[in-house]
């Protein structure tokens, strides 16, 4: 086991955890289809240890009254510590970010940013997406951190069309850089220095916004030198 004394340096120790869940109703208007996620989400921090040294976990959710307070209670069921940090019956991802951002104004350390990814269309391509990003950013969590000391972000499924242009042609992602599915470590100095929390034109602005950091130096776990070539891990 890695000795976290070892990888994170003192002045920026601390980490915490932005974490967004959509909680409404499906495209077929079922209501629970973010427990899947939600669960595997809770059991993996704590299965991976990587509860024990969160500091700070900072939930949004998006849904009516009833289901986010559905949502509440269900974490608080597994016994994870949390804050909400947004509350809003619509909207995207930028919900939380929009937080995130705001407490990278006033805070450093390590931030790992997830979210419910599949509550709105369910089906195994997304199941499965999901765990694997479960299984790069959150069970082997000591990796990101210990590239954390020289990367400004780490995640999976790293995408880079910054070479496109213009940007407002061709897609939502072309001139962006971005982790595909929005799982990320980063450090709050660097979201910063971002200079602003995502725009809110389209849900793929939220998944966009880790490439806007100023230069950004990124390590995708799955890249073609790691031993993980665009690998999907579902079991662990």
């Amino acid at each position: 086991m890695v000795n976290l004394l070892d990888i994170i340096p003192n002045n920026i120790y601390p980490i915490h955890h932005f974490y967004h869940i959509y909680c409404g109703f499906d495209y077929a208007g079922k209501e629970d289809s973010w427990k899947l996620p939600l669960e595997n989400h809770l059991i993996a921090l704590k299965q991976s240890g990587l509860n024990n040294y969160i500091n700070t976990m900072h939930i949004g959710l998006v849904g009516n009254d009833n289901h986010r307070q559905h949502a509440k209670d269900f974490i608080s069921q597994h016994e994870i510590n949390f804050t909400v940090v947004a509350e809003s019956i619509n909207g995207f991802e930028q919900v939380t970010q929009d937080q995130l951002y705001n407490f990278a104004q006033t805070n450093n350390g390590y931030i790992l940013y997830a979210h419910t990814k599949g509550s709105f269309n369910l089906n195994q391509q997304n199941i499965d997406w999901c765990k694997s990003m479960t299984y790069f950013n959150i069970i082997k969590w000591r990796d990101c951190v210990a590239r954390l000391n020289q990367f400004d972000a780490v995640g999976c499924n790293w995408f880079d069309f910054s070479g496109q242009s213009p940007s407002h042609l061709g897609g939502p992602h072309v001139g962006q850089r971005w982790f595909a599915g929005t799982f990320w470590w980063s450090k709050l100095n660097r979201i910063r220095d971002i200079g602003r929390g995502p725009t809110h034109y389209t849900r793929w602005d939220a998944e966009v916004w880790i490439g806007q950091i100023p230069n950004i130096d990124s390590y995708n776990i799955t890249g073609s030198e790691t031993g993980y070539h665009n690998a999907v891990v579902t079991e662990w």
